[in-house]
């Protein structure tokens, strides 16, 4: 079964959509629930560590080369945690606190 026949019909359309929508939307609820009991940064690096270890023993597990080998790739992993994830996550959860 390919990614086309999945989204073929409007339903399932819907569905992914619906799906989404839940899953992305939950986070932000649990980032709420979540400042009630820890500070902003300790939270979002507890939870981003957390994701973090899923991920990497998931590409440890099927992937065949998951250690970066040269520079560019340390470069863009290095710019991509620091900004994408780190910078942005820190913003988003002390931001939660006001909003």
């Amino acid at each position: 079964m390919n990614g086309d026949s999945l989204l073929s019909s409007p339903i399932s359309v819907v569905a992914a959509f619906s799906l989404l929508a839940v899953l992305w939307g939950g986070s932000f609820v649990a980032i709420e629930i979540g400042l009630e009991y820890f500070p902003p940064l300790l939270f979002a690096g507890a939870r981003y560590a957390i994701a973090g270890a899923i991920v990497l023993g998931y590409a440890v597990a099927v992937g065949t080369r998951w250690i970066p080998r040269t520079r560019t790739e340390w470069s863009s992993i290095a710019v991509t945690g620091v900004l994408v994830i780190a910078v942005y996550h820190a913003f988003l959860y002390v931001g939660e606190l006001y909003v």
